[in-house]
């Protein structure tokens, strides 16, 4: 898979999993998972927009 396709995949099986839940902010635990959650798609989100030459030559990546 390329950097593009994870990245993608990670965004969408977030989404997928997380997309419907409701997060209580005056949890401590909920604030923090949302936080990290959020810290994920925003990194997903700037992978997805690497230059293409650039992901050509990072090359295939593995999902995990």
């Amino acid at each position: 898979m390329t950097l593009v396709e994870v990245a993608t995949a990670v965004r969408a099986t977030l989404d997928r999993v997380y997309g419907k839940v409701s997060f209580d902010q005056s949890r401590r635990e909920d604030r923090a998972r949302l936080m990290a959650l959020e810290e994920l798609m925003d990194v997903a989100k700037a992978f997805e927009s690497v230059p293409p030459r650039l992901a050509e030559r990072l090359g295939p990546q593995p999902p995990a």
